[in-house]
């Protein structure tokens, strides 16, 4: 049971335990003057509420890939759950730049896949992005809230600056199909922790997510250097939030 308690200044404390993911049963989160409600979801099994703000998490690779596209200029990013909807809006507008994976191949005949070291230093200026993904966009479909954000270490700090007054805050942890993405949980605990107040080390996590089992599975598949630049800590200094169907640079006017 968690126990709130006072700070030296005799203001009382009240804490709000509501994590779901069963690693972070237990967990306290404790902020002074205020309620703050954390959950950590697995967003192919639990149910996501349709309030509060939304934390999206794919760090291998998705939600580390879009955050790049947008520093390199990308006008705004067109996520589709299916490779069927991303090829039709592609011949709808063929001027667009199509990207995504499937399994973590990129899917045949699109332009890119979802590798942050293959777009690494391309200039997108202008251009809109169809974005389809195996989990990261897939799990996104799910979330009907008015904030939801795309984050990982790329942009953690930026993300953090937008959420961390914000009453109810999801951390929705993508998955995978087999089973469980640990390197999810990892980053979903890293931003839990800044957002109860303490100050985590980042070379902690970053060994943990380098340990991970999902950087295991990254490395056995060919693509061992996007795991460098999944862990380049604030490389995009802005928040990236999905809204009316577009991802794109948090604060940006998009029509």
């Amino acid at each position: 049971m968690c126990r709130p308690t006072g700070d030296r200044t005799g203001v009382n404390l009240r804490s709000t335990l509501t994590v779901a993911a069963k690693t972070y049963k237990g967990r306290c989160n404790i902020i002074t003057g205020a309620q703050l409600k954390i959950e950590i979801l697995d967003g192919r099994k639990d149910r996501i509420p349709h309030e509060g703000t939304a934390v999206l998490v794919d760090i291998l690779r998705s939600t580390t890939t879009m955050p790049i596209l947008l520093k390199q200029n990308a006008s705004y990013i067109l996520p589709c759950a299916t490779i069927k909807r991303a090829r039709a809006i592609k011949r709808e507008h063929p001027d667009y730049v199509i990207a995504g994976e499937r399994y973590g191949f990129k899917v045949p005949r699109f332009e890119y896949g979802n590798s942050p070291s293959e777009i690494w230093g391309i200039d997108f200026k202008g251009k809109t992005v169809i974005f389809t993904s195996t989990n990261g966009t897939k799990i996104l479909e799910k979330i009907h809230v008015d904030r939801v954000f795309i984050a990982s270490f790329v942009n953690a700090s930026g993300t953090l600056s937008e959420i961390a007054h914000d009453d109810e805050v999801y951390i929705i942890a993508s998955g995978r199909p087999d089973g469980y993405a640990d390197e999810d949980f990892i980053f979903a605990e890293y931003l839990e922790s800044f957002l109860k107040g303490e100050k985590p080390s980042f070379a902690d996590y970053k060994k943990k997510i380098m340990e991970s089992s999902g950087a295991r599975r990254l490395s056995l598949i060919g693509f061992a250097r996007d795991l460098d630049y999944a862990v380049k800590l604030d490389t995009v200094d802005f928040p990236v939030v999905a809204r009316d169907g577009k991802i794109f640079r948090y604060g940006k006017v998009v029509r």
